[in-house]
């Protein structure tokens, strides 16, 4: 899973794999989202994708 982000202010774009979240004068930004420029970067929301489907086998579980 991957988070995509991008700067307000520039308009670049950055993909990652983990994010850490701090708070930073009293704003809850991402530590690895610092774009270049100097600003935080935002999260691009990529909307619901639904929950997994599970599949239980074991016999007590079967439907007769």
């Amino acid at each position: 899973m991957s988070f995509d982000y991008q700067c307000n202010g520039c308009n670049k774009k950055k993909e990652l794999r983990t994010a850490t979240l701090v708070v930073l004068d009293g704003k809850v930004v991402t530590k690895e989202a610092k774009c270049e420029c100097g600003e935080y970067m935002q999260e691009v929301d990529k909307g619901f994708e639904g929950f997994p489907t599970v599949i239980r086998n074991e016999p007590k579980h079967l439907r007769k």
